[in-house]
This record gives C-alpha cells, structure tokens and sequence, in this order.
C-alpha cells in the first residue's frame, strides 16, 4: 500500500477536487435556496407559484416529519424545472438526472471491486443518498478526493492478484432491475407526467431512492447473491450499456429537439440570481458542471496514473481525447463510462504485475 508520505502528496494533487467542492457550495449558495423554500411554505402557505398556474406543497410524504421536513425543501427547488415552468430548467434537469444512471452505476460497480473494500469508493450507497441532499456537484469532488488519498492507488490495484481487481458479479446482479425501476421509471415520471401533482408526488419518491437501490442491493444479494452472479444481469457490461444507451437518447432528444443552444442548457449564468426560478436553475446547473467535472478529473488522474506506472502509453491520450467528442455526441454520463471501461481494460492487461 502507498505510505504515508506517498498519502501526503496526493494530498496536494487531489487539492482541486477539494476546489471543486467549494466553488459548488459557494455557486449553488444554498442558503439562498432556503430562503426561498422558506418563504413558499410561509408566505405562500406552502404554495408553488408561477405565471398561470399553481400546486400546493404536500405537506406528509414518509409520514416522518424530518424526512418530510427535509424533502419537502428539495421539492421545491426542482419545482421549476420538473413542474415545467422553467423550460430551459426542464431540458436541463431531464439530461442532468438520467446522467446520474451511468454515474451511479459506475459508483457502485467500484464499491463491489474487492479491492475497495472498506476504503471510501466502498461507501456507494451513502455517497448517493447524500447527494441528494447536498447535491452531487459537492459530493462527487468530495468522493473523489476522499478515493485519491485514502483509498487504494492505480498502483495497489494494478499490481494486485486478479482477485482484488475483480469487481464481484454478485453484488451487480440486481443493480439494473432497481436503477431503472427506482432511478429511470422515477425521474421520466417526475419531469414526463401529464399529472403536476403526480410530478411532485414522483420528484419526493425519487429523493430517497439511492437508499432504497443500496438497501434492496446489500439484502437482495446477501440471501441470493451466488444465485444473481450466474445470471446475464450480473454483467456490468449489460448493466452499464442500457443505463448509458437511456442517457444517450435523452441527451441526443435535448439536442435536437430543445429550443436552446447546450450552452443556455448546461452552463450556468455567474450572474447572481434573486428569482427562485433562475436561482435553482443556476444551482443545478452548477451542481452538474461541478460533479461531472470532477468525474473527468478522476478519470485524468487515473490515465496519468497508467502512464506513470507504464501500464499505458499514447493510447491514453487518443483515449482522453476520444472523451470530448463522446461527451457532445452522447453525453457526460456517456463520456464518464468511456473512460471508465477504457481504465478497466488496462487495468485487466496488468496481470498482476507488481508496481513500485
């Protein structure tokens, strides 16, 4: 394992995702989003408001008051763009959220690797229920940084036995069937019914669904885990394939179909916003920029990693540059398994050769 001065330096080059994270709490300046959400459920008696229309707040959920209490906040800042009232927030939300399927998975395929077991990238399913309440633009970079100096390097995994690089099929058999019935079905109910109120009922049940993906997955694989692993579904391949070909025809759909150019879609203004509607369209725009970019710079760091360990060479760069064009073409969510899948093919041509 790396030692501790070896722990120390990548202290100082996992120092921009700590960067990351704090320019995404600064930019989706959630106390601004509170105070919003404050003045729907005061002032406006729990009633979202916008030009023509309204839907008042459900106030029970869970029929727990801290989850509701919690929840009932987040509804309210993807009220804009799952209700439809901010179109360009509706575009954007769309893509953004079926993104989070390939990225997701890729989480937890990482958590199911033999080699992290008990390091951070284990903890998959904590990272993505925290995500949703602290948005995934602060916890991707957070995770990563975490990943960089305290979990295993390229280095322990390359040159581990195959059986620490594996990633164990067991825990993969279920992660399809629950992504896109709890994450998928979940989110195009919430920005695609013709019922606003079933919009709302639907942005409230997704908020808890990473736990229930983790849950279902951990007891689901501890009573029939060896039975899962024999079926087609306990490929990851399979499961990062239908995740990555949803989110390319979403964001393919966006492109050709949205009245707006990528840019008014997925860059947010720096401007300051005082409208809940362009505020919580700038924060999640923000949380996005800041959570894939943070997935890039982990993959980076691991290409670099290869090619210092000499487990790669110019491939790696065709392989990073072939991530921009993925990225337009078929989106982030897309990009981000590219480059993953590339890394694991590297990472299996390794055979355990030993690395300093």
């Amino acid at each position: 394992m790396a030692s501790v001065l070896s722990r120390i330096g990548r202290v100082f080059l996992a120092a921009p995702f700590a960067a990351l994270v704090l320019i995404c709490v600064k930019e989706m300046d959630v106390d601004k989003l509170i105070k919003f959400e404050e003045q729907v459920m005061k002032v406006d008696k729990g009633a979202i408001k916008w030009p023509g229309g309204s839907l008042k707040v459900f106030e029970t959920f869970y029929g727990i008051e801290p989850l509701d209490h919690m929840w009932r906040a987040a509804s309210i800042t993807f009220a804009p763009s799952s209700l439809g009232y901010d179109e360009i927030g509706w575009w954007q939300m769309m893509s953004f959220l079926t993104d989070l399927g390939p990225m997701y998975a890729v989480w937890y395929l990482e958590a199911a690797r033999i080699g992290n077991a008990w390091s951070p990238a284990y903890f998959a399913t904590l990272w993505t229920f925290g995500a949703q309440r602290l948005g995934i633009g602060t916890v991707a970079p957070f995770v990563y940084f975490l990943s960089l100096v305290f979990g295993p390097t390229t280095a322990d995994i390359a040159g581990s036995d195959n059986f620490l690089r594996t990633v164990q099929t067991k825990w993969v058999g279920l992660l399809l069937p629950l992504m896109l019935v709890l994450h998928n079905l979940e989110v195009f109910a919430a920005y695609l019914s013709s019922d606003l109120v079933a919009r709302h009922y639907w942005i409230f049940a997704w908020q808890m669904s990473p736990l229930w993906i983790g849950i279902a997955n951990f007891v689901g694989t501890l009573l029939a885990g060896n039975l899962f692993a024999r079926f087609p579904l306990a490929q990851p391949r399979l499961l990062l394939t239908v995740l990555c070909t949803i989110s390319a025809a979403v964001w393919i759909a966006t492109l050709v179909l949205a009245p707006y150019s990528p840019a008014e879609l997925f860059l947010p203004s720096w401007e300051t916003q005082e409208d809940l509607t362009l505020h919580s369209r700038r924060a999640l725009q923000v949380d996005q920029v800041c959570a894939f970019s943070a997935c890039f710079l982990w993959l980076l760091c691991q290409f670099v990693d290869l090619c210092r360990l000499g487990f790669a060479g110019a491939d790696a760069f065709f392989a990073a540059a072939l991530l921009p064009i993925a990225l337009a073409c078929f989106g982030p969510g897309v990009a981000f398994v590219v480059g993953w899948c590339w890394r694991e093919r590297k990472l299996a041509q390794t055979r355990g050769r030993n690395s300093s």
